[in-house]
């Protein structure tokens, strides 16, 4: 083994994730800067394949090209709520607009915050 080198991934606190019920979330995030590299059929197969072992899985697609959304059959080009209004309600904007209506239910039981050209704009 190389000297400095861990095989193991550090290990990750979750204080900072508690949510009711004593129950904790973590949070994966599949970050690259290149194209084409695979990045929303990594993060497609990953939630599908938590959610396969009894997880709940939040899948929050933050790409203008909405592939992932896609992915889970949801019609991108006919979103009334998109990833813009989550961030923008996360920001303190559109406080009227209840995350329920934003968090799209797949049939699969993968909950998705969708993704669409709108995100462009933000």
């Amino acid at each position: 083994m190389k000297k400095g080198r861990k095989d193991t991934l550090p290990e990750v606190k979750c204080s900072d994730f508690e949510i009711t019920g004593g129950d904790f979330m973590k949070v994966i995030s599949v970050v690259n800067n290149k194209g084409g590299v695979g990045k929303t059929t990594m993060s497609v197969n990953l939630a599908g394949e938590l959610h396969k072992l009894g997880n709940r899985v939040l899948y929050i697609d933050l790409d203008k090209q909405g592939n992932g959304t896609s992915n889970f059959s949801i019609d991108k080009t006919n979103l009334r709520y998109t990833v813009v209004q989550f961030i923008k309600h996360s920001l303190g904007e559109y406080k009227n607009i209840p995350m329920q209506q934003i968090i799209q239910e797949t049939d699969i039981g993968i909950d998705v915050i969708p993704s669409n050209m709108a995100m462009e704009f933000v």
